[in-house]
């Protein structure tokens, strides 16, 4: 049983750098969506969030679309990238981005929205080059150390 549990937090440990790997890959990809949508559409944030999520988000802009009109922008986006941000195991900076990302939408214009999408989309792009690089080196390694350490465990057992 030792040896199993062992495995299986390595095999999580590995699941967890993935999630974060292709969430912020995602969130990349909705990035340029929504700058799009924005530049070059008139719809309201609420329709491009629900047009923009994907099941790697875990329901970042769907949540964010649903809570919008009763708890606005600011409280809405918070609540659900917190949710996602935890769900993807995200490190502290990447969650730092995400929230400022929601704190400033809503509040400018159109060119505003740009800036800050792209000011976004740097910082995320370079946070998923770290994450993969990350999963490649680490992945291996937590699969690798969790059975590892549960046979060590249950050869001592023995």
């Amino acid at each position: 049983m030792i040896g199993v549990v062992c495995a299986a937090y390595g095999f999580d440990r590995a699941a967890a750098l993935k999630r974060r790997r292709d969430f912020l890959r995602e969130f990349l990809n909705s990035l340029a969506v929504i700058e799009a949508e924005i530049s070059f559409g008139r719809a309201t944030l609420g329709e491009i969030f629900k047009k923009t999520d994907a099941p790697e988000l875990f329901g970042l802009y769907s949540d964010c679309a649903k809570n919008l009109s009763e708890l606005g922008i600011k409280k809405a986006w918070q609540l659900s990238a917190e949710h996602a941000a935890d769900a993807a195991s995200l490190y502290k900076a990447e969650r730092d981005a995400i929230y400022s990302f929601g704190a400033e939408l809503g509040k400018s214009d159109v060119e505003g929205h740009k800036k800050s999408t792209e000011r976004i989309t740097r910082l995320a792009s370079a946070y998923a080059e770290a994450a993969e690089d990350e999963y490649r080196r680490m992945g291996r390694v937590w699969r690798s150390m969790g059975v590892l350490a549960g046979t060590l465990f249950v050869l001592i057992c023995i």
